[in-house]
């Protein structure tokens, strides 16, 4: 598989934002994901407030979490690696 092929493809409709550059890998080994995960974590206890809520008003889980989730750990990976 070239390099190429093992990224996430540009997408101009990123909320508010252009996507973060170099592309994160699809392929993720298990470093790699413990390190932003742990990253995340230190951040969200630092200050929980500079985070999305993943429930809208009503309690329900909003749609798009997850890409803006997707959106946060493509820039986490941009400043760890």
């Amino acid at each position: 598989m070239s390099k190429k092929e093992n990224v996430v493809p540009n997408k101009p409709d990123y909320p508010g934002e252009r996507p973060p550059t170099p592309e994160m890998p699809l392929t993720l080994n298990k470093k790699i994901m413990v390190r932003l995960f742990n990253t995340w974590n230190k951040r969200y206890a630092k200050d929980p407030s500079s985070f999305s809520d993943s429930l809208d008003e009503d309690g329900k889980p909003i749609e798009d979490y997850g890409e803006c989730c997707a959106v946060y750990f493509q820039k986490l990976y941009n400043e760890l690696y």
